[in-house]
């Protein structure tokens, strides 16, 4: 038997922060997590089946770059089949996945959710913002994990010193803010608390769209809020460029969750 697999010359994501030079933008970083949220997102809810799948494996390793940019999630060798339709529930199965994203609680319990997904993911875009690897011996001498190093730098005040200094100054400081809080909210030690794929998605595609609305300037006339909110995120209100943005509330995730409604006021520098 022969398996034919699509070619790949991007590579991997982990190859692209880690190997060439120079690495991705930050726009185009946004858009291969969302591109990977997405397809987790599929295979959590999407496939068809009322249990959906678990990767169990996610990792920036994992993601492959078509020649557009767009990410596929592979290698699905420690996928489970998920519990049926309740996010929260679990599945009780051998401890499994790489060490750096694997989910504490899945590890302490054996107890695997959608959530354990969740949480490698924010390992995952705290590897994008930093552009440091999972498990990474030039971030501290006794801590060398990411997530927990990331985690702590942020409560000490010191996001800004963690972001990879090719982006630094290249990004805008409420899509910083946004970014980081939401891959913070994925590494939530109670898994419920964490947001569903589905979640991650709309609010990575909210951040996309923060940080076109920085790169664009302040030159706009008239804007448009568009508000979308899901049942466990907070409300995010977009100020988007009528003119120069489109946005199809059919592709954002969550078409009943979003309204639009006028500003107040015009964009500000």
């Amino acid at each position: 038997m022969i398996l034919v697999y699509e070619y790949i010359p991007k590579g991997t994501l982990a190859d692209q922060l880690h190997k060439h030079r120079p690495p991705p933008t930050w726009v185009r970083r946004l858009k291969i997590c969302i591109g990977a949220a997405r397809s987790l997102d599929y295979l959590h809810t999407g496939t068809g089946i009322k249990q959906g799948v678990i990767h169990r494996d996610v990792k920036s390793t994992n993601i492959l770059l078509d020649n557009n940019w767009a990410a596929k999630v592979s290698d699905f060798g420690l996928s489970k089949i998920g519990p049926t339709n309740q996010p929260s529930t679990y599945v009780n199965t051998l401890v499994r996945g790489t060490f750096g994203y694997m989910d504490p609680d899945y590890f302490q319990t054996g107890r695997l959710t959608r959530k354990s997904d969740v949480y490698a993911f924010g390992v995952v875009l705290f590897e994008v913002l930093c552009r440091k690897q999972a498990v990474d011996r030039s971030i501290d001498e006794e801590q060398w994990g990411l997530a927990t190093w990331a985690q702590d730098s942020i409560k000490e005040g010191r996001l800004k010193q963690i972001v990879d200094s090719n982006l630094r100054e290249r990004i805008s400081p409420k899509c910083l803010k946004e970014f980081a809080l939401l891959a913070n909210r994925c590494l939530h030690n109670r898994p419920k608390l964490r947001p569903t794929m589905a979640e991650v998605m709309v609010s990575l595609e909210s951040i996309l769209a923060l940080q076109g609305k920085s790169q664009l300037g302040g030159d706009c006339t008239f804007t448009k809020a568009l508000t979308i909110c899901t049942p466990s995120l907070p409300i995010y209100t977009l100020r988007v460029y009528i003119r120069c943005v489109f946005v199809n509330t059919q592709h954002i995730g969550f078409p009943q969750y979003a309204a639009y409604r006028p500003l107040r006021s015009v964009c500000k520098r």
